[in-house]
């Protein structure tokens, strides 16, 4: 294998590597984000609840 090759399949490489950690990162923050939504979500059917036995209790 001449020196151009080696260089070649080097850049292959860590090109490859780059899109691997790039579609890592950009799967981890949409895993963040749609787990952000259902805690978001839930505290916010939670805080409806209370502020339902809330109202019937003051009632």
């Amino acid at each position: 294998m001449n020196q151009s090759m080696k260089e070649g399949l080097l850049i292959a490489v860590v090109l490859g590597l780059a899109l691997v950690a790039a579609q890592g990162t950009a799967s981890g923050y949409m895993l963040k984000g749609s787990v952000d939504n259902s805690v978001m979500e839930f505290e916010s059917g939670v805080a409806d609840d209370f502020s339902i036995s809330g109202y019937e209790s003051s009632g």
